[in-house]
C-alpha cells in the first residue's frame, strides 16, 4: 500500500505539471506589467499636475533704479555701493547681514549676502542708456555668473540646424547657448540665453538646474545679479523679473531696453513651461586691455 500510495502521489505530480497551462503564466505577467504601467501612469499624471499647479510661485518681480541720463559727455559715473554694518552693530543685531529667507534659519554666515552679487556693485560703473553702443559694435558673450545660485558658466552661439520641413537652434549642451542674432552684453536691446535645467535623455548637462530657485531670492525683496562677460568688458545685470509661459505661448521678443532673458525648461520631468528670468543692465567693468 505503501508503494501503490507513492505511486499515485508521483502521477499526480507528473500530470500536475503537464496540465499547468503556459497562458495563465503569461497572462499574469502581462496583467502585472499592465498594473504596474497604469501605476506609473496614474502616478506620472498627478505629479505633473502638482507641478504646474506650483509654476506661479515661480513668478516674481523686482524693482530698479533707473539709471539717469547725464549731458556730459562720460557715459559712465560711480554707482552706489553697498556699505555693510559696522562691527559694533553686526555683534548687536546680525540680521543686518542675513539674508531675508534666512532669518529663521539658526545656523548662518556673516558673507551670506554676498551670494546675490551685491559685492560686485563697487567694482562696476553705472551706465547711460542713452549712450549704449549698438548690438553690432560689442563682441558676443563668452561668460555668464549668477552668484545667488552659485553659477558660473560658458556661454556658446547656438547654430541653426536643419529638422528636414523646418529648422531649429541647436540646444546648448554643457554651456549656456545665447541666440547670435539678439543683442550682444551691453547694448541697448534685449539677448536670449538657453540652458538646460536638466538633460537626463540626452545627457546635455543642467547648467540651470538652479535658475528656479532666483524667484524665492527676488521675492525676499534682495537684489540679485548677473554677470556676461565677453572678451572687452564685463557687464552687470539686475533681476527684475521672473515669469511662466507655456510652451505653446513662448516667443523671443525685442524688449527697448537694455536687457538679457535667461530661459530653461520647467516643471521637472515635465518640461512643457518655459521659465523667463529678465535682468537689466545696470553696471560695466572694461578690461585692462580695451
Amino acid at each position: 500500500m505503501q508503494a501503490g500510495s507513492d505511486y499515485l502521489l508521483f502521477q499526480g505530480n507528473r500530470y500536475g505539471k503537464q496540465n499547468a497551462n503556459p497562458r495563465w503564466t503569461v497572462g499574469v505577467v502581462l496583467f502585472s506589467l499592465g498594473v504596474l504601467l497604469v501605476s506609473l501612469t496614474s502616478g506620472y499624471y498627478f505629479y505633473a499636475s502638482y507641478a504646474r499647479s506650483q509654476l506661479p510661485q515661480l513668478e516674481t518681480t523686482s524693482s530698479l533704479d533707473l539709471p539717469k541720463s547725464t549731458t556730459s559727455k562720460a557715459k559712465v559715473s560711480p554707482i552706489t555701493t553697498y556699505q555693510l554694518p559696522s562691527q559694533s552693530a553686526l555683534s548687536l543685531y546680525p540680521a543686518d547681514i542675513l539674508r531675508a529667507q534666512d532669518w529663521n534659519n539658526p545656523v548662518w554666515a556673516e558673507d551670506s549676502l554676498i551670494k546675490t552679487g551685491v559685492e560686485l556693485l563697487p567694482q562696476y560703473q553705472s551706465v547711460d542708456w542713452s549712450s549704449l553702443p549698438r548690438s553690432a559694435e560689442l563682441t558676443p558673450a563668452t561668460q555668464i555668473s549668477i552668484p545667488a545660485i552659485g553659477l558660473t558658466a560658458e556661454v556658446e552661439g547656438l547654430d541653426v540646424v536643419n529638422l528636414g520641413d523646418y529648422r531649429a537652434y541647436e540646444t546648448p549642451s554643457f554651456t549656456v547657448g545665447h541666440i547670435p542674432e539678439t543683442a550682444n552684453p551691453g547694448s541697448g536691446s534685449n539677448g536670449w540665453y538657453f540652458g538646460h535645467l536638466e538633460s537626463p535623455i540626452k545627457g546635455e548637462g543642467s547648467v540651470f538646474r538652479n535658475l528656479p530657485e532666483l524667484a524665492d531670492i527676488v521675492r525676499t525683496g534682495e537684489k540679485v545679479y548677473i554677470t556676461v562677460e565677453n572678451t572687452k568688458a564685463s557687464y552687470l545685470y539686475q533681476v527684475t523679473r521672473t515669469r511662466v509661459v507655456h510652451q505653446d505661448d513662448f516667443a523671443i521678443t525685442e524688449l527697448p531696453e537694455p536687457t538679457i532673458t535667461l530661459v530653461t525648461c520647467i516643471p521637472r520631468l515635465v518640461y512643457d513651461h518655459r521659465l523667463l528670468v529678465e535682468a537689466k543692465l545696470v553696471g560695466v567693468k572694461h578690461s585692462d586691455s580695451s
